[in-house]
């Protein structure tokens, strides 16, 4: 059995694009005096409007996508709008000129400041899994693999991320043969290279960018309360998620949500499929 977790969101507490976003600005702006913040905020508006702009022209409309495979032509649709943010944002600057230990460091800070903090019970999922022998994965859409290895540090993961080369672009792992993973399809893409033939996994996962890697095999989806985006859009195309503490019908189940990794661990859903 192997565990594979998305990060931000679920690793972490909270999306974690803007504190890398920040620590590059402010380090950009002592090693060159430039002032990057107005080109960063110009990039988010026009990320937003090119979402906003393709949510109100996709057929069929929300309200009538009722499974999953109908969701998943809707976030594929997405990659346009994701490529050319990414573009956006390595065209602004605030990467340019940065190595891959200040982006380590970052993340290193971003946790020792308080700005990025785990999710409840991380640490004790990760030593559950070493005492069991099981191999844990992180796959993300985040920007910067380095980052993210910063924030786990000094915990070492295999994580299959974006990267930024030196000039500032952002790449794609170079496992995915460079193609930037920013879609729900290019994450089940990467989790299909990192497991393989391994068995039964369990994905953990926060945002509709998860979608199909929960649904590829076991996941739970971590979430503040029922209410959550991707729950709601699991339930409107036709997915009942019980929460890990449900008894019913547990065997037959597949997919659960939880608030965080305790009540993962508490729940001992994990132990099914051994």
């Amino acid at each position: 059995m192997r565990l594979v977790l998305d990060f931000d969101g679920t690793v972490t507490q909270k999306d974690t694009i803007g504190e890398l976003a920040r620590a590059a600005i402010d380090l950009q702006r002592h090693r060159t005096g430039r002032h990057l913040q107005a080109a960063w905020d110009d990039a988010v508006q026009a990320y937003l409007r090119d979402c906003e702009s393709y949510r109100a022209s996709f057929d069929p409309p929300e309200a009538s996508r009722k499974d999953a495979a109908a969701e998943a032509r809707f976030l594929a649709g997405l990659k346009d709008a994701e490529e050319a943010s990414l573009s956006r944002v390595s065209q602004t600057g605030i990467f340019a000129g940065l190595q891959r230990d200040d982006f380590f460091q970052m993340g290193v800070d971003a946790v020792l400041s308080g700005r990025v903090a785990e999710t409840e019970g991380f640490q004790e999922l990760m030593r559950s899994a070493e005492r069991k022998g099981l191999k844990v994965d992180v796959v993300s859409v985040n920007w910067s693999r380095a980052f993210i290895q910063g924030v786990l540090h000094p915990r070492r993961l295999d994580v299959a991320a974006n990267d930024v080369s030196e000039n500032g672009d952002i790449k794609g792992p170079q496992t995915s043969g460079g193609t930037r993973i920013t879609t729900s399809r290019d994450k089940l893409d990467a989790l299909r290279r990192v497991t393989q033939a391994d068995g039964p996994v369990w994905y953990f996962g926060d945002s509709v960018t998860d979608l199909q890697c929960l649904l590829y095999s076991r996941g739970v989806v971590i979430a503040e309360d029922a209410t959550s985006p991707l729950l709601r859009t699991l339930s409107r195309i036709g997915i009942d998620v019980p929460h890990v503490a449900n008894p019913r019908n547990r065997e037959n189940t597949k997919l659960f949500w939880a608030r965080d990794f305790r009540q993962v661990l508490a729940s001992r859903v994990l132990e099914q499929g051994q």
